[in-house]
C-alpha cells in the first residue's frame, strides 16, 4: 500500500517513558516525524488522555513534554 502521509516518517528507535500522572511506563518509538512519534506499547491510552512524556534523545538527554 502506498504511503499517503504528507510528512515523511523516519524509522527511529528512541527510549521513552510515559504515564498519566507521571512518566513511569517504559516504551520505544517506532518512527518519528516533524509532527509526532509512533510509540510501540501494549498499554494503549484512550482518545483525549493527556500524558506526561520523557523522550530520550540519542545522546540519552531527556526531553520532557505533555501530549
Amino acid at each position: 500500500m502506498a504511503e499517503k502521509r504528507k510528512i515523511k516518517r523516519t524509522l527511529k528507535r528512541l527510549k521513552l517513558r510515559y504515564g498519566v500522572s507521571r512518566a513511569s511506563t517504559l516504551a520505544f518509538t517506532e518512527d518519528v516525524s516533524e509532527t509526532g512519534v509512533f510509540v510501540r506499547t501494549v498499554n494503549v491510552m484512550g482518545p483525549g488522555v493527556i500524558m506526561q512524556v520523557e523522550l530520550f534523545m540519542p545522546d540519552n538527554v531527556p526531553v520532557t513534554f505533555e501530549a
